[in-house]
């Protein structure tokens, strides 16, 4: 378990390290280093998916923030919901 843990702890790491020579994300350059990983291997270890599921169990609490803030910003979202909605998927295409 505690191999699982420092393997997603280094690929992260590792991602930290790159995002300063490239432009993109930490943590989107630490999963892409994590799957270069278990392409070399050849497997995914039993320790890093049993780790990955234990987090996975949690993911939906990192969701609850950002439906509060949406709550908080309900008189802005009716005013400007549709501005918002549109720069959103606008900046996600570019």
């Amino acid at each position: 378990m505690l191999y699982g843990v420092a393997v997603i702890l280094l690929a992260l790491l590792g991602g930290e390290i790159l995002s300063y020579f490239l432009p993109i994300p930490n943590v989107v350059l630490g999963m892409l280093l994590l799957s270069v990983w278990f392409v070399i291997r050849r497997r995914v270890e039993e320790s890093v998916a049993k780790v990955a599921q234990g987090i996975l169990a949690y993911l939906g609490l990192l969701f609850i923030p950002a439906g509060v803030g949406l709550m908080e910003l309900g008189a802005r979202l009716e005013s400007q919901g549709w501005a918002m909605l549109l720069t959103i998927i606008l900046s996600t295409c570019v």
